[in-house]
């Protein structure tokens, strides 16, 4: 649970708001919103979600730190330096934004573009958000599955 949690809250957050959201305070709370849920018609994507989030934070993982999973090197965050040194190690992860990466030009590249405040790190929302993106803009099949909950998707 503790190492993949950011896996659990991103695919918690993006399911939640699959559904109409009437703004209506759920019966039975104080002030609890259908957003602030993951509902019963949601919890299949919940579960897609769950897994797509974990491919992006395995990757993330493996560079940040150079290992894989988490340990004391690992710092949530990854410098340029790291990406240059880990970049081959996900290639192969399935993501689509990953996969064009051939040499450390094309690397370089690639982290100014996921490095979106240009702050010289890339956290895990920045990360999951490129991919995200870039998974949709592809129409792959796990971006049409991230697109469910955005405006202009299914849900």
């Amino acid at each position: 649970w503790k190492a993949f949690r950011p896996c659990y809250i991103r695919a918690f957050k993006d399911a939640a708001d699959y559904g109409k959201d009437d703004g209506e305070t759920v019966p039975g709370t104080k002030n609890a919103k259908q957003d602030d849920y993951v509902d019963k018609k949601e919890f299949r994507l919940f579960c897609v979600y769950v897994i797509v989030y974990a491919a992006m934070f395995d990757a993330f993982a493996k560079i940040d730190g150079g290992g894989s999973g988490r340990d004391a090197g690992d710092d949530k965050r990854i410098e340029e330096a790291e990406f240059l040194k880990g970049y081959k190690g996900v290639t192969r992860h399935g993501l689509v934004a990953l996969e064009p990466i051939k040499e450390k030009k094309q690397a370089k590249e690639l982290f100014s573009k996921v490095d979106d405040n240009g702050g010289g790190i890339v956290l895990l929302d920045e990360w999951c958000t490129f991919i995200k993106n870039a998974e949709i803009e592809a129409g792959t099949q796990i971006g049409k599955l991230l697109a469910m909950d955005e405006p202009g998707g299914s849900g």
